[in-house]
């Protein structure tokens, strides 16, 4: 929790003090975060051999890798890194969860 905080005040300084920075830039950086959990939470709901495992790996893997390549699509304003990026987070996530499952015991 305490690093969603500074990674939230860190967003709220970037909408600040960098030229150019907007909402749209603000609106495209959430969505992604919000992409990055999409997928595990609709599993957490339906399926009974999602694990915690899976569900960390996926978001950390799709914020560290994902979120940059989104943020480079958009500096560069190309809608097929912004497009592969979010799709990539959603399909990363995805995955891991799918192929981390609780052990049937």
């Amino acid at each position: 929790m305490f690093g969603i905080v500074i990674l939230g005040f860190i967003v709220a300084l970037a909408a600040t003090y960098i030229p150019g920075f907007g909402l749209k830039q603000l609106w495209w950086i959430f969505n992604t975060i919000a992409a990055c959990v999409v997928v595990p939470t609709v599993l957490s709901l339906y399926w009974d051999r999602l694990d915690a495992r899976g569900v960390f790996f996926g978001v950390l893997v799709s914020f560290v890798v994902g979120v940059p390549l989104f943020v480079y699509g958009n500096i560069i304003d190309n809608s097929i890194w912004i497009v592969g990026a979010s799709l990539f987070i959603i399909l990363v996530s995805t995955l891991f969860c799918l192929f981390m499952p609780k052990r049937k015991i």
